[in-house]
């Protein structure tokens, strides 16, 4: 038997993981003795070629449309029963089309091999078989019908890891630990997905991240709802790696809830080598906290990131805009709360979401009580992935759009100018000792007197670099080559003033591009300018700066306060910013540019 397993995206999507779920049916299969050849295939022409007897396909809701574009595609020009399954049939079976044989409703792995088997057993798969297996919606002479649903898999070590072999290579490798969830947000349909909290035992874990390691995978993200949820699993998965001197050898990244946070929590982190968390904010009002069901404040995601920051875990945090009953002044607080942070120096990324109603949410059901759905099979599903054109269920986003846009322009340029490469140019120094974070630098060149000089002092995270006269020029013209006008020069030659937080508001202050040359309050030196600028100041005013020669400081210098960023722009932005053209449009425009990313 042929299975050809076909994930549907957008042509704007960016898919940065593979999908697991084709690795765990096609390893489930085999795990029972089911005799059959499976690939995943992106170019449908592709899946056509190989003339598969099941297409498998999976999508989330905002390409239903397409999907079905897709199904109907294949059904036209091929043989093969077509199935979906995914998050949005599960969570919304009513919506299947005709164009599908059927639908499996909620977990894959057991519902399929029933199908499959079924279909390897009587070279058919119509409603005769689909009614003898429980989590399967199809329709039987026109009418949609459901059969009951089949229970989770429990415990989840029976499903076998997945077959990554049959899978695209992904631009970020990751693991999936744990199904289901303990809470329930109101704008999340996890929990409708995968039911009750599921999780692989420790050594099921450790035995699969193992193997990506001896593939040579060094970076790996865990793909869960709440992979933290049980300590006691994440101690046992901790003495697994550690029996097997494996603490350090991969990197780990995952997501955390903040009242889950503490020390101790945070020590299994740092132990397990967790180096990247992101944690969901959704919305730092707490009125509006309490409306999206997330169980608990603001304060204690403050409280969460600062105990993250004293163990030196980098975190990044999603947000919620466009609650139903959320007014501006909540969005606002949402921004600044972001802002703060960032100039804290705790967080590295955010992302502020506009709240989208999608199937198994509660907001979903309000867009259909309101009228914004109508009949499924005349909705445009792509709506949902632009819910400003006709899918907003708060009155104030319309009308605000362009001062949210402002909003979440400034604090991406925070976020952008800290993640700049810099550079540090300092006199030779033989007691070096330069105590600023290193996710804030790129390297430290050290200017020395012997012409022709290269030597590495240092190589890890920060790169510690002696240069004689020449060389040193050389380099940072090849820098500015290499990376455009993105890198900073921070010149410190008296380095006990470069500081963590000197340096950071340095960079801060060059964060709208607008200021390209910026210097601490009291201070002459340190300072940091955009290297292409410096550059063009000529290689003896440079040579001059980095020893620290005040009479070859350039003039109008901006001043860096900590204190007036963390304001802005909030008092630029008190009122109301006019736009007379079409909102949507303008939406749109702008999701556009995010979708190119920070550089497009």
């Amino acid at each position: 038997m042929r299975i050809v397993f076909h994930l549907v995206a957008g042509p704007h999507d960016l898919i940065e993981y593979a999908s697991l779920g084709f690795g765990y049916l096609a390893s489930f299969l085999h795990e029972f003795g089911v005799a059959a050849k499976c690939s995943v295939e992106d170019d449908p022409q592709t899946v056509l070629a190989i003339d598969p007897d099941l297409i498998g396909l999976q999508c989330t809701s905002q390409n239903y449309g397409l999907a079905i574009e897709r199904a109907k595609y294949f059904r036209e020009r091929g043989r093969a029963k077509l199935i979906l399954g995914g998050a949005h049939i599960s969570c919304l079976p009513e919506s299947l089309h005709p164009a599908f044989d059927c639908g499996v409703v909620g977990e894959g792995e057991d519902t399929f091999y029933h199908l499959v088997r079924l279909f390897d057993e009587t070279g058919e798969l119509g409603p005769e078989q689909f009614a003898q297996a429980p989590g399967v919606v199809y329709f039987d002479q026109g009418r949609l019908t459901q059969t009951e649903l089949r229970a989770p898999l429990d415990p989840l070590d029976t499903a076998p890891p997945p077959d990554r072999s049959i899978l695209p290579e992904p631009r970020f490798i990751h693991v999936s630990t744990s199904r289901g969830c303990l809470f329930d947000c109101a704008f999340c349909s996890s929990s409708v997905m995968w039911g009750h909290l599921r999780a692989f035992s420790a050594e099921r874990v450790a035995a699969e991240l193992m193997a990506l390691m001896r593939e040579g995978y060094d970076r790996i993200h865990v793909h869960d709802d709440l992979f933290v949820a049980d300590r006691e699993r994440l101690v046992r998965l901790l003495d697994i790696l550690q029996d097997r001197d494996l603490l350090g050898a991969v990197e780990l990244s995952c997501t955390v809830r903040a009242d889950l946070v503490d020390e101790y929590l945070a020590e299994l982190l740092v132990g397990l080598h967790v180096t990247e968390v992101t944690l969901g904010l959704e919305s730092a009002d707490c009125a509006t906290q309490e409306r999206l069901n997330k169980g608990f404040n603001p304060e204690t995601v403050r409280r969460a990131l600062a105990v993250l920051d004293r163990f030196g875990v980098e975190c990044s945090v999603s947000a919620i805009i466009g609650e139903p009953d959320e007014p501006v002044e909540a969005m606002r607080r949402t921004y600044s709360f972001l802002v703060e942070q960032v100039v804290a120096g705790r967080l590295n990324g955010a992302e502020v979401n506009v709240l989208a109603p999608f199937p198994g949410t509660r907001y979903w059901n309000l867009a259909v009580e309101r009228g914004l759905v109508g009949e499924l099979s005349a909705f445009d599903w792509s709506r949902l992935g632009a819910p400003w054109r006709g899918l907003l269920l708060n009155p104030h986003l319309a009308r605000e759009a362009a001062r949210l846009v402002a909003w979440d322009r400034h604090l991406r340029a925070l976020l952008a100018a800290l993640h700049r490469p810099l550079i540090v140019l300092a006199p030779d120094r033989d007691d070096f000792d330069l105590e600023v974070a290193p996710s804030l630098m790129r390297a430290v060149f050290m200017l020395a007197d012997e012409p022709g000089l290269t030597e590495n002092m240092e190589e890890g995270e920060v790169d510690l670099v002696r240069f004689g006269p020449d060389e040193m020029l050389r380099q940072l013209k090849q820098v500015v080559s290499d990376f455009g006008e993105a890198p900073l020069l921070l010149f410190a030659p008296d380095l006990a003033q470069a500081a963590a937080a000197a340096v950071r508001a340095l960079k801060l202050a060059l964060a709208d591009g607008s200021t390209r040359l910026a210097r601490l309050r009291f201070d002459a030196f340190p300072f940091v300018a955009v290297a292409a600028d410096a550059l063009a100041w000529g290689e003896e005013k440079i040579l001059a700066l980095i020893a620290g020669d005040e009479a070859a400081l350039p003039p109008s210098m901006s001043v860096a306060e900590p204190i007036r960023i963390r304001e802005l722009p909030y008092a630029d932005l008190a009122q109301p910013i006019a736009y007379e053209g079409d909102v949507a449009e303008f939406l749109d425009r702008y999701a556009a540019t995010l979708k190119k990313g920070p550089h497009g």
